[in-house]
């Protein structure tokens, strides 16, 4: 009997998360009345990160090297009165046994933003994630980092602020 490597497993574990356990957020939602954001673009260009096919988000990246994946997502005209830290639970819904490591407010948009690191496990495979939620102009904006490290590091979390730094929403 053939075996997948540990990375390709978790590939598959974190396609699962994205489209199955975080149902209630915005990285997944039926296809009748979902509202993307048109006015989201992203220049993120970093040594390591390949751009690949976000499925239901709006752009996604993945490193092989640190095993890690950059997932960003939008969401207009629902939610608007759940709170960040309500959208932030959500996400983290998917993972067992999560434990916030940090949280902090941050200024995106000029807006006020969310950012939670955690550490978890995903169907058995120990997972680190940062994630940053801001809404704006109706729209909420899901940035997550997801790693199968057990610490993120200070080079991940400066690709995070990198694609945070490289991340504008226009006006209509």
């Amino acid at each position: 009997m053939k075996t997948r490597p540990l990375w390709s497993n978790f590939s598959l574990l974190l396609l699962c998360l994205i489209t199955g356990c975080l149902s209630s957020c915005s990285f997944v939602t039926n296809s009748e009345g979902v509202i993307k954001s048109k006015n989201l673009i992203i220049n993120f260009k970093r040594a390591g990160w390949k751009s690949i096919a976000p499925d239901k988000g709006d752009f996604a990246f993945r490193n092989e090297k640190s095993k890690s994946y950059i997932l960003v997502n939008s969401l207009c005209r629902k939610y608007d009165n759940t709170t960040l830290e309500q959208l932030t639970d959500n996400l983290l819904a998917g993972l067992q046994r999560p434990i916030i490591a940090k949280q902090s407010e941050k200024r995106l948009f000029d807006r006020s933003a969310l950012k939670t690191e955690a550490t978890g496990a995903l169907d058995g495979v120990k997972t680190s994630m940062l994630i940053l939620v801001v809404k704006k102009d109706r729209c909420i904006y899901d940035f997550a980092l997801i790693s199968q490290t057990e610490n993120l590091g200070s080079t991940l979390e400066a690709d995070f602020e990198q694609l945070l730094n490289s991340t504008q929403v226009v006006s209509p």
